[in-house]
């Protein structure tokens, strides 16, 4: 029999087996704020992609989405960052309006 699936129980807990298998794979990762944002999620949404037949695996799905989502925190450029670069590129190359600088553009000379 086809199991259709159904929604996410408010006391969800993934398996000692799944957070395991996150825990080796991706040691990171905080698995207990990612539970916390599952369920949370999961628990709330009320539309058709909120019926899975397999809870276990949408979790794992979700946590390798998070370990992506680190990754790319981690590669962009934080505020103060680009604030500094803009501080620094409008103190060497002044220019006429400083909101070139903001949108990247440069002083051509």
């Amino acid at each position: 029999m086809k199991n259709n699936g159904g929604r996410l129980e408010e006391d969800f807990v993934p398996t000692d087996a799944t957070q395991e298998r996150i825990r080796k794979r991706y040691p990171e990762l905080d698995i207990d704020i990612e539970i916390d944002k599952f369920t949370g999620y999961w628990t709330e949404n009320t539309t058709q992609r909120a019926i899975k037949a397999n809870w276990q695996l949408a979790f794992i799905n979700w946590c390798h989405n998070a370990v992506k989502f680190l990754g790319n925190a981690k590669k962009s450029e934080s505020t103060v960052e680009r604030r500094n670069k803009i501080v620094d590129s409008v103190i060497r190359h002044p220019v006429d309006n400083p909101f070139d600088a903001i949108a990247g553009e440069r002083r051509r000379d």
